[in-house]
């Protein structure tokens, strides 16, 4: 494995726990982790009382050109949407009374010194 791919693969890691503690503390039930399907994938599955909540984690480094809350294109708002209908197809434990579903976002930007971790609830997808 590439040395970039093995660092990039960790931070990744890295943030999308740092994003599940983050749910966690305010509230919401981690379900599932990086859940594949139709093409795409969900990086955290949660529950917040009767809603399912689809989450995405971004993660920017000091230099990036952008935020990671702005890094979301249209290709991956597809893609999300896509994974999020295979998902809801195949699994019926994701089914209860009464469900409503929600994406949100999880965007940690890196900053000389720390981060910026960005909670965006209801993000239209």
């Amino acid at each position: 494995m590439d040395t970039r791919q093995s660092k990039a693969a960790r931070r990744g890691a890295l943030a999308q726990e740092m994003a599940a503690s983050y749910l966690r503390l305010r509230g919401l039930e981690i379900l599932d982790h990086n859940r594949r399907a139709q093409g795409g994938e969900i990086d955290l599955l949660a529950r917040e009382g009767r809603c399912l909540v689809f989450v995405e984690v971004r993660l920017r480094g000091e230099r990036a050109w952008t935020t990671a809350s702005a890094s979301i294109d249209t290709r991956k708002r597809q893609r999300l949407r896509s994974c999020a209908r295979g998902l809801l197809a195949g699994r019926d434990d994701l089914r209860w009374p009464a469900r409503e579903l929600r994406f949100d976002v999880v965007a940690i930007d890196l900053e000389e010194g720390g981060c910026r971790l960005e909670h965006l609830r209801g993000v239209e997808i």
